[in-house]
Parts: structure tokens; C-alpha cells; sequence
């Protein structure tokens, strides 16, 4: 049997290998969050199970916004919590978000996020990755054990959290 095969030029060599290893992460990233789904999905009080979606989640980081207006910001900072649903909301909605995205999401000073960020990365929450396409930045995501810890409570205490619904 007779193969075709492809010369590559040698100048695209390195942008093949980077394609191969992203193809490779991603390949890797499906089958971790295939072996994260859980089994029995959480019942709400109503043995009705929730499905959180990205909306979902940037309507509590509204609420949360609209807690700060009216009741004040120092009585309030959560930067943790924020920067982590602002990194389940931007995972819901496929979509990459960076240091400084949740920089601007937490509502904190810079340098206090990046505290927050790094904390959470050696907590096992969030894990960081090099932009191929500008090394200034970096992209930063669930991981897949925090991914699963945050659907799991916001699931189970949604109704809670949020009592008055459309659907109320």
C-alpha cells in the first residue's frame, strides 16, 4: 500500500510541534473532565437537578457587584470566591480568561488578587498556562477538581443562594 506523504519545510517545523501539543493538552483536558463528571448529579429541594450555566453564575457575580453598591465594598471583599466563579463562569461559557481578567473580576487591588490567584493555584483550585501567542500573559482555569467542587455547591445551594427566581 502506497502512503502519501506531506514534506513539511523545515521553518514550520516548530509551529507543527506547538500545534501537536496543543491538540495533546486538549485531548488531555477532555478526558479529564470526562472522568470528573459526577456520577449522581446533586438534587435540589425540589429533587429537580439545577443546571448551572454561565449566566447563572454572572448573575451572582451581579448580585455580589450590586451588595458592594449599596452596602459597601469594605464590608464585603470575597476576592477568593469572586475570582474563582469568574473562572467557572468564563469555563462555562468556553472561554479563556487571564491573571488579569481575574484581576478586574476579584474587585481587590492588584497585588491583593495576585495573592488570592497564587493561593489558590498551590490549593489546587486554578492552574496557569503560557500563551503561545504573547508571552506577556497568561492564561488561568479551573482545575478540573475545582471545577467539579464549585458546579457541585452551586447546585446543591443554588436556591439558596438565589431564592427568588423567574420560576419562584
Amino acid at each position: 500500500m502506497h502512503h502519501n506523504s506531506i514534506t513539511v519545510p523545515p521553518f514550520a517545523e516548530p509551529e507543527l510541534e506547538r500545534i501537536r501539543e496543543e491538540i495533546a493538552r486538549l485531548e488531555n483536558r477532555v478526558a479529564e473532565l470526562k472522568s470528573a463528571i459526577p456520577l449522581n448529579r446533586v438534587k435540589t429541594r425540589s429533587d429537580v437537578p439545577v443546571h448551572i450555566s454561565e449566566g447563572m453564575v454572572r448573575q451572582l457575580l451581579k448580585a455580589r457587584r450590586l451588595r458592594e453598591t449599596l452596602l459597601g465594598v469594605d464590608l464585603f471583599a470575597d476576592p477568593a470566591w469572586d475570582i474563582l466563579l469568574e473562572a467557572f463562569a468564563c469555563q462555562l461559557g468556553q472561554k479563556r480568561t487571564s491573571v488579569s481578567g481575574l484581576q478586574e473580576a476579584s474587585g481587590v487591588p492588584p497585588t491583593t488578587a495576585l495573592r488570592w490567584i497564587k493561593k489558590l493555584e498551590q490549593s489546587g483550585w486554578l492552574k496557569r498556562e503560557a500563551d503561545w501567542s504573547d508571552a506577556r500573559r497568561q492564561w488561568i482555569e479551573l482545575t478540573c477538581e475545582g471545577s467539579v467542587k464549585i458546579r457541585s455547591f452551586l447546585e446543591t445551594a443554588w436556591h439558596t443562594l438565589l431564592p427568588i427566581t423567574a420560576d419562584s
